[in-house]
């Protein structure tokens, strides 16, 4: 009952959040751009942003996948060595399966 307590307000919250994004978008989509209030040169500068950004993310990415990846090597490691339980040998494993998913 209690986890139904703590649980509830996040959930209620989270679909609040989606709901406003989802209306968010909507009325920005709805706005004119570019050709369609006589701005060419707008849509020319919108795709140089966006061509800019994607490489960004890109580039982002590639170190951060090298980040969590030496992170989860440690982790196994770490988790194997000293393990939680002393009968059990999946701890690095699942430690950084844990990590992975978070």
């Amino acid at each position: 009952m209690q986890i139904l307590v703590c649980a509830i307000p996040t959930l209620v919250l989270g679909i609040f959040s989606l709901l406003f994004v989802c209306f968010l978008r909507t009325s920005l989509l709805k706005c004119k751009t570019g050709k369609a209030i006589d701005q060419p040169k707008l849509d020319y500068l919108a795709l140089k942003i966006k061509t800019g950004a994607i490489a960004f993310l890109k580039e982002e990415y590639k170190y951060l996948a090298v980040y969590v990846s030496a992170w989860t090597v440690i982790l196994i490691v770490l988790f194997t060595v000293e393990r939680i339980v002393e009968d059990d040998y999946t701890d690095g494993v699942r430690c950084a399966a844990c990590f992975l998913v978070g």
